[in-house]
């Protein structure tokens, strides 16, 4: 994210992803291994529009990675 809470673009995909999925798994911080904290900037994140619509499954978010 812009203010480098983040190491890789993969950690930022999950990071939002967390909201629509129910996986234990994607509760997890990748990074910290430790449950995902509150938003960085919380006044910025629209969680309302993050809720709806499918999660992304392990195949479509690591699709792209290693790039």
């Amino acid at each position: 994210m812009h203010n480098g809470a983040f190491q890789d673009l993969r950690t930022v995909v999950l990071f939002y992803n967390r909201y629509n999925s129910k996986a234990k798994a994607a509760q997890i911080n990748p990074e910290s291994k430790a449950a995902w904290g509150p938003a960085p900037g919380p006044q910025t994140l629209s969680v309302k529009e993050l809720t709806h619509g499918p999660a992304l499954d392990a195949r479509r978010i690591d699709h792209w990675w290693p790039f």
